[in-house]
């Protein structure tokens, strides 16, 4: 008996946080007035804007030479689709850590 609760409990600790997984995510960062967007080679995701979107907007300010540069950002975020009947991109990220923010590629900042 005492051997099946060793096993659910192995079994709770190994599987029980799987729906709190978070992804890395790379990607360029923009943020205007109430709006903001993470870019990556293959996806768009709008940015939820909450303590930690303004935060990585905050962050992302220094290395913006105009208003509609983008930033190169490393944040860990958990996706989620927008409400029904909403505006905006269908993936949102509720960004949960920043890890790096920096200036973006060169080339993407000309167009002005």
């Amino acid at each position: 008996m005492p051997k099946i609760f060793v096993f659910f409990g192995l079994f709770f600790l190994l599987f029980g946080c799987a729906g709190s997984a978070e992804d890395e995510i790379k990607g360029d960062f923009i943020y205007i007035a109430d709006a903001a967007v993470i870019k990556g080679e293959d996806f768009i995701y709008g940015v939820e804007i909450d303590s930690m979107g303004m935060q990585l907007a905050k962050e992302a300010e220094p290395f913006k030479k105009g208003d509609f540069d983008m930033v190169s950002v490393v944040i860990t975020g958990s996706l989620h689709e927008k409400e029904a009947n909403a505006e905006g991109w269908d993936t949102i990220v509720k960004i949960n850590k920043i890890i790096a923010v920096g200036p973006a590629n060169a080339e993407e900042n000309t167009a002005q």
